[in-house]
């Protein structure tokens, strides 16, 4: 098996090597190509020949132009060129033949291809390969991707040692010839979209096959029985398929590490076989949109790092999947539950009845009452799922590797004090459109981005809390690289904090200015210089929501050309339309000493937004010892009812 496997490879590997090289070199006048056709007739030295049509072509072959050149080992046909003569066949040395956009709707009937070892046809005009009973012993390679005419495929007895099989859009191919599931050397097999396919061989027995994809069919709606023998499965992509359940023999498929079931709209549920499953590692059911159940015990499931449930009916997670040690991704996503339509009869005049339905009713997703135990999990989704505070645990201390978390959209009003603030890698926190929340959990130390749009409910922020969320969580990450970190607010004031402030008197979408930079500065083992700019937004001009289609565009360098600085810029969420926004910035300039810093910013989409004022302060790593020092609740500062939309670090680039 590995002697055949590196054969097949060895031949793709020439193929696309000889193909690469000499694309490059073949004269732009195709008629020069074609007109060696005189000249390679009846010869027996050529072994490849590669023709590459960059206009389409009509071409008067001689019928017998290839037969004749009988040690012709290497065909590569590529664009669009009109046989109008047809060929009568090809040399029977020939093992690699690459003829894409083949015009013909048949290869010739006295074709040999017994020595065949690669063949690749993609969008050609072929309905049907060969004669059915046509034998095919070396071919290892087949392609017919594309071929949107093709629909019917040889039976796969006669090509015993194929390994890689790829139909991939072969739209009008209804049926697979039942051979294919007994075939004992594939390793591969691509029908994704394959729109037209309605049946598979009723059972695979393939002993061979790692990758068996069918994503796309949506006519499938009953898969194959698994055989015994089929250990060596690794992958089954499933995607937008209209199966309705999973068969019992899945559980032979001990090899597994791929399960996507992604999108498949009819799946009722995920069979409780997946626990015999030792080796699988990804389960994707996002967007199966009827499945309301999960199985209760995934404890045989040790090996799993990746689970998307998002998009599913699905109303209570076992608790067993908090147990899945190696879990890298978990996705909830617009897991809430629906209960079921009821109808409701009223009678009325003349003995009708009326039927009114009664719409669904949403729940929220039940979570375990136990704190998860998922040490390895790196992102948590639980957006959008309804959850309420009573349906929350009372921490996440245990997911010691989580960095991003997702909680957007739920109706919790209070989340635990310490819920995630022990979270020392966790790095991004969204909570946008949780209307009730009242007041942002306690951060850990290295957080780089929260977002809170939209959050009604949360309590007023003062100066010195705002500027907090900049500086106190950020502060390690800041002595160790050079990051800088962005906030932005809804707000139209200055916070007093920074000492140097300039309302300007006509808005502009570009500023400069040049701060003088303290001697303390010098000494400091960190330093760096706050922005805080106010611009605002025309509400009047369209969003597109969810894109990050405009920026902040910023550089800052030295005077005195002794330091060349940095240049960098921070998306802005088009979909927040909401008039004066506040941003600030935290920009470091570790180990630089200089006497005057430049700053510039500009705004990309300049019809949109303009600046109409500005503040700065130098801070040192004396201020930030300061800061950490102080408690949240500040004195100084209004008490504004500011809507946090976003807080973001970004990576600094050299100019």
């Amino acid at each position: 098996m590995g002697h055949r496997r590196h054969e097949t490879e060895f031949i793709e590997n020439i193929t696309e090597a000889v193909w690469s090289k000499l694309q490059s070199k073949l004269p732009p006048d195709f008629d020069f190509v074609v007109g060696i056709e005189s000249r390679i007739e009846g010869t027996k030295e050529i072994q490849w020949i590669i023709l590459n049509s960059l206009e389409p072509h009509e071409a008067y072959w001689d019928r017998e132009a290839f037969s004749n050149i009988s040690n012709l080992r290497l065909l590569i046909m590529s664009g669009d060129l009109n046989l109008r003569r047809g060929f009568k066949s090809f040399p029977q040395a020939l093992k690699v033949l690459q003829w894409d956009k083949y015009n013909l709707d048949a290869l010739p009937h006295a074709i040999p291809l017994d020595k065949l070892v690669h063949f690749r046809m993609q969008h050609s005009k072929i309905k049907q390969l060969c004669k059915e009973t046509q034998f095919m012993g070396n071919l290892k390679f087949l392609d017919l991707s594309h071929c949107i005419d093709l629909t019917k495929l040889p039976n796969f007895d006669g090509i015993p040692n194929l390994e890689r099989l790829v139909l991939e859009g072969c739209k009008s191919l209804v049926e697979i010839h039942h051979s294919l599931g007994q075939h004992k050397k594939l390793m591969i097999v691509n029908l994704m979209h394959c729109t037209s396919l309605k049946a598979l061989p009723r059972k695979l027995e393939m002993n061979s096959l790692v990758t068996f994809i069918v994503s796309g069919c949506s006519k499938i709606r009953k898969l194959p029985e698994f055989g015994e023998t089929m250990e060596r499965l690794s992958t089954l992509d499933l995607e937008e398929t209209s199966v309705i359940r999973l068969p019992e023999s899945l559980a032979f498929l001990t090899g597994l590490t791929t399960l996507n079931l992604r999108n498949c709209k009819n799946l009722v549920c995920l069979s409780n076989v997946i626990q015999n499953l030792r080796s699988i590692k990804i389960i994707n059911l996002s967007g199966c949109s009827k499945c309301e159940k999960l199985p209760e015990n995934w404890n045989g499931n040790k090996a799993m790092e990746e689970l998307d449930v998002s998009g599913t009916a699905i109303k209570e997670v076992p608790s067993s999947i908090f147990l899945l040690e190696n879990l890298k991704f978990l996705s909830f996503h617009g897991c809430k539950g629906t209960s079921p339509h009821q109808a409701w009869n009223f009678p009325i005049p003349f003995g009708w009845k009326h039927k009114l339905n009664n719409p669904s009713i949403s729940t929220m997703l039940m979570l375990p009452s136990s704190s998860p135990n998922l040490p390895l999990l790196k992102q948590l989704d639980l957006s959008y799922c309804n959850l309420r505070d009573e349906s929350l645990p009372k921490d996440l201390n245990n997911l010691s590797s989580l960095e991003v978390l997702d909680l957007r959209g739920n109706n919790f009003v209070n989340l635990p004090t310490t819920f995630i603030s022990n979270l020392l890698r966790l790095r991004r926190v969204r909570l946008e459109y949780c209307s009730r929340l009242q007041k942002l959990p306690e951060l850990p130390q290295n957080i780089s981005s929260i977002w809170a749009d939209d959050c009604a409910s949360v309590e007023p922020l003062l100066d010195t809390q705002l500027l907090g969320l900049i500086v106190s969580p950020m502060l390690q990450r800041l002595k160790q690289q050079d990051y800088g970190c962005f906030v932005l607010i809804a707000g139209s004031e200055i916070p007093s904090w920074f000492q140097n402030q300039n309302c300007l008197h006509l808005s502009t979408t570009d500023i400069s200015f040049t701060a003088d930079i303290p001697d303390y500065c010098s000494s400091s083992d960190f330093w760096g210089i706050a922005v805080c700019l106010i611009f605002h937004g025309d509400i009047g001009i369209a969003s597109t929501p969810n894109l990050h289609c405009d920026s902040i565009d910023y550089r800052y360098y030295g005077t005195e050309d002794t330091w060349k600085g940095r240049s960098g810029g921070f998306g802005i969420y088009d979909q927040y339309n909401c008039g004066h926004q506040l941003s600030m910035f935290f920009f470091p300039c570790n180990n630089v000493h200089i006497k005057h810093l430049q700053l510039e910013f500009s705004i990309k989409r300049k019809e949109k937004y303009k600046i109409t004022k500005y503040g700065w302060r130098v801070v040192s790593m004396e201020d930030f010892e300061a800061w950490r020092q102080m408690k949240c609740e500040g004195s100084s500062g209004n008490n504004r009812n500011h809507n946090i939309i976003e807080i973001a670090s970004n990576n600094n680039n050299e100019v």
